[in-house]
């Protein structure tokens, strides 16, 4: 499944002739159709950390610099230190906390705290033959051949996530944009999102 299919999946149930070429830039109906799929795409990969847009990071040193790929931090322990021992780096803190932990206002010095400063997340102390792995999430949401995408530039291109929210977000947003009621079309596509999320997770009820 592709950008391609998404976008032409959509086309039945709003009374347009399936495009050729998503990324056809000759056929208004595939450009149109386009943005309202790269709108639909950045809302949904906001609206949660699917599992296919996950990323991790290992050093050995710090400070580490966030890929450009980086769009937020995995919520509830996205920095760890792996080895020698697990131990969960605590933060994110403010530059004015992490001043007072070099100065020994929180305790013991070996324990680690980061902050993120200037596109990196700097450290409290130097690591010391230890391993700090930082779980984050990707700004991309599209895939084509071994690249992360933003913007589809291919019909091969593919969703990061289930390709039917993208289906149905083009739907109650082409048919918003035209005056058209959309309010059926955005709650059950609400819904699907929330459905998929736990289903992406691995939660069954």
């Amino acid at each position: 499944m592709t950008i391609l299919t998404a976008i032409q999946e959509a086309c039945p149930d709003l009374g347009l002739q399936k495009p050729l070429s998503a990324v056809d830039a000759s056929n208004p109906t595939a450009v149109r159709l386009l943005d309202f799929a790269h709108d639909a795409g950045d809302d949904i990969a906001r609206r949660g950390d699917w599992s296919r847009m996950l990323a991790t990071t290992t050093v050995t040193s710090g400070p580490i610099a966030l890929p450009a790929s980086f769009a937020r931090l995995v919520p509830g322990g996205a920095v760890n230190r792996t080895l020698p021992t697990w131990q969960s780096v605590r933060g994110p803190l403010s530059s004015d906390q992490m001043t007072q932990i070099a100065g020994g206002r929180f305790g013991a010095a070996s324990r680690l705290y980061y902050s993120i400063e200037g596109g990196s997340i700097v450290l409290s102390r130097a690591l010391a033959s230890e391993t700090v792995t930082v779980s984050w999430v990707r700004k991309e949401w599209l895939i084509g051949g071994s690249a992360y995408k933003l913007r589809a530039t291919a019909d091969a291109d593919t969703c990061l996530f289930p390709e039917r929210l993208l289906t149905k977000a083009i739907v109650w947003r082409f048919r918003r944009e035209t005056g058209l009621p959309y309010q059926d079309q955005l709650t059950e596509w609400e819904a699907d999102l929330a459905m998929e999320l736990r289903q992406d997770r691995g939660v069954t009820t």
